[in-house]
């Protein structure tokens, strides 16, 4: 009975990660909305922004080294601003909405960012910088470039889809099981602690794995600029998921606290030494109401004396 009882339990700390999981899918991934926010903010770090700029110069100069080794890094840094303006947002929300389809959809295609506006800059500012290098530069600029490939990255939409369907469920259960095995346990204090250890250990664990995951996308990039956008992105969805599981494990620190000091004072009879000291009081005050009583008639009765 004490292992079927265990394995309920890790039942419903599977079950509970699996629920975590997909209120995180709903509410980012699946989200349009948030998605897109939470992508244009990976965007705009100095990192990505970096990438891009890098992408850029490298499509618009790649085969002009030259031009490249002496304009190279002033234009560089005026495109990443560029990048980080408001007048870019819009592409990159463009841009975002392309990822998400490509994440939550079989029909994957690359996605791109439309950078046309900015890759004339190219040649308007190494033209300003040097005439006679600027005329080297191509005046046919890349118009987009790609920053995920079809094929990059494993198409996981038909498992992702089922967990945030199944993830309600699955939280349901996991407060079912643990409220029945609360109900059924003869020491409910100890089941308190024993819960919210092993929650605990299911959280910590799921949070180890988010780097590992981190590491196996880095690997499937070989584009540097590409690692690095993708690597922003995947940090700023890991963060949402880091925070989520942060609120649960302060839930879980709080109950297993609940837990050690309930069998702290079961342990030293508090309650019972408690009530033993309310009663003793309640009967003092009793006392003391009848004799201030008694008094009271005594001088009464001595008054009409």
């Amino acid at each position: 009975m004490k292992k079927l009882n265990t394995a309920l339990l890790v039942l419903a700390v599977a079950l509970l990660l699996i629920a975590n999981m997909g209120y995180w899918l709903s509410s980012t991934i699946y989200n349009p909305t948030n998605f897109s926010n939470t992508v244009v903010q990976a965007y705009e770090s100095p990192e990505v922004r970096n990438a891009i700029a890098s992408e850029i110069v490298d499509s618009a100069l790649g085969s002009r080294p030259l031009v490249k080794q002496v304009l190279g890094d002033p234009i560089h840094s005026a495109i990443s601003g560029i990048i980080g303006s408001n007048m870019f947002k819009t592409v990159l929300k463009n841009t975002a909405s392309k990822f998400n389809t490509y994440v939550t959809s079989s029909n994957r295609k690359d996605v791109t960012v439309e950078v046309g506006q900015v890759s004339r800059f190219v040649k308007v500012a190494a033209t300003a910088i040097s005439p006679s290098l600027g005329d080297q530069v191509p005046s046919t600029t890349p118009q987009t470039i790609v920053i995920v490939k079809s094929s990059s990255i494993p198409n996981v939409n038909q498992w992702l889809r089922p967990i945030m369907f199944i993830g309600p469920i699955a939280g349901f259960f996991s407060i079912v099981i643990v409220l029945v095995q609360f109900y059924r346990s003869k020491y409910k204090p100890g089941y308190i602690k024993k819960a919210s250890i092993y929650f605990l250990i299911g959280l910590f664990v799921f949070a180890l794995l988010i780097p590992y995951f981190r590491t196996v996308l880095q690997g499937s990039i070989s584009n540097q600029n590409a690692e690095t956008i993708a690597t922003s992105t995947y940090n700023a969805f890991a963060s949402i998921m880091l925070g989520q599981l942060a609120v649960l494990a302060w839930f879980f620190v709080a109950t297993l606290v609940i837990g050690l000091v309930w069998i702290y004072a079961d342990k030293n009879h508090l309650v019972d030494k408690l009530k033993n000291r309310y009663i003793q009081k309640s009967k003092s005050i009793k006392e003391a109401k009848k004799a201030k009583q008694a008094n009271n008639k005594g001088a009464k009765r001595n008054g009409k004396k």
